[in-house]
């Protein structure tokens, strides 16, 4: 009976692997998938631990932070009449789903091979996302949802392959272009891996230029810049960083697009929402207004825009939440950068090096958009951070090498 039970947990293990790589890969395409799976990927986990009970991966300290903000998050609840059962519904639905994506990531990604399969997954669906954007860009529509291209404004037209907004595409274009880059660098010469990086990296940036989105530009470039600290090849990044930057300002329409934010009509909206932001978080500082409920008081406040969001995350997690919330989330993500941060400078992993920076873009993108309240790119986010905390787990219990270099 004990080897029955301990047998069909270790099956209930390479299923959860499987689920989470369907997860990657199926998000971009189907938001039913952001609801589906992580069901299913919960039931087998219960399963699994029902079967094999081992709480171990959970009792980290940088994990109580992560408890500790979930727990902040739920007490938002108190101030959010008359939206109580909407904020209740975010939670259970949204905030403590991708809660549970993050966890069993840490169960699973115990073996540095399921680490490499994220990132594939993620480079392969985000190369299926590019050649629709380029069959987008020039039929006018995206193959598997004929959706059109975009006006971003100045008569500017920006791709958004299956997603709804071009911001949406080109973080998850950004994040895969620091992931090419870094395994591109990084990699031995005779990896085959290495082989597709340097088209994936054309492919993935030929892209995002065409998304127009500033914010998943500047993500990029801030990525670069860790990624030359961190991999010591000054050099090579220097040059990478130079043609990055070239493509997009020697060309008229991306120096057109980046002056657009200083003109009327540019980013002027968020001044606006980042300020009813601000009045919303004076009124209940320590426990915001209650999780999910910005868009309702938004309304209240600026009749005249309609239902927003806040477009930059953090101040729509204090709004809502409150300063503990935003405080133990920071405090979280900081835990996990700095972790990875010393085991990448130990060992140069070249797979801790992608997902540090290309988490590091995602997370710098998300001051300027609510990349955390959109369904399908807050999976990818909190399956990234589940990956990278792993991965530099698994690297600072590696020997370091002899060299420091990668």
């Amino acid at each position: 009976m004990t080897f029955s039970r301990k047998r069909l947990g270790a099956v209930c293990d390479p299923v959860l692997a499987g689920l989470l790589y369907s997860l990657v890969i199926l998000t971009p395409f189907f938001k039913a998938a952001t609801s589906i799976l992580p069901v299913l990927m919960g039931l087998v986990f219960i399963l699994k631990k029902c079967l094999i009970p081992d709480s171990g991966p959970f009792k980290a300290p940088d994990l109580f932070v992560f408890y500790a903000f979930m727990a902040f998050s739920l007490l938002s609840v108190v101030n959010s009449e008359p939206y109580t059962a909407k904020s209740l519904s975010f939670f259970f639905g949204r905030w403590l789903k991708n809660a549970l994506i993050f966890l069993i990531a840490q169960d699973i990604l115990i073996k540095y091979s399921r680490i490499k399969k994220v990132v594939w997954c993620c480079l392969g669906a985000g190369a299926v996302l590019s050649l629709d954007g380029f069959f987008q860009k020039y039929w006018g529509y995206d193959a598997f949802f004929q959706h059109p291209l975009v006006d971003v404004g100045r008569g500017l037209s920006g791709i958004t392959a299956t997603f709804q907004h071009y911001n949406s595409f080109g973080i998850y274009l950004a994040v895969f272009l620091l992931f090419s880059i870094a395994l591109l660098i990084s990699l031995h010469s005779g990896d085959p891996v290495r082989a597709t990086c340097l088209p994936a990296s054309i492919l993935f940036g030929s892209c995002l230029y065409w998304t127009y989105s500033r914010g998943s530009w500047v993500a990029v470039v801030i990525g670069l810049g860790a990624m030359m600290l961190l991999s010591r090849r000054f050099k090579t990044m220097v040059l990478v960083l130079t043609v990055f930057l070239g493509c997009l300002f020697l060309s008229p329409e991306g120096w057109d697009r980046f002056l657009f934010i200083f003109q009327t009509g540019g980013d002027q909206g968020r001044f606006v929402y980042w300020k009813v932001g601000w009045n919303l978080i004076r009124q209940h500082p320590f426990l915001g207004i209650g999780l999910g409920t910005f868009g309702q008081r938004f309304v209240a406040a600026a009749p005249t825009h309609g239902l927003m969001y806040a477009h930059n995350s953090f101040l729509q997690i204090w709004a809502e939440a409150g300063i503990l919330t935003l405080a133990a989330y920071v405090v979280f993500l900081l835990w996990i950068l700095g972790q990875s941060a010393r085991a990448l400078w130990r060992n140069g992993e070249a797979y801790l090096l992608a997902l540090f920076c290309g988490f590091l873009g995602f997370m710098i993108h998300s001051f300027v958009d609510n990349d955390l309240y959109s369904m399908q790119l807050s999976v990818l986010f909190w399956v990234l951070l589940g990956t990278l905390r792993r991965s530099g787990i698994i690297a600072q219990e590696k020997p370091a090498p002899s060299s420091k270099r990668l």
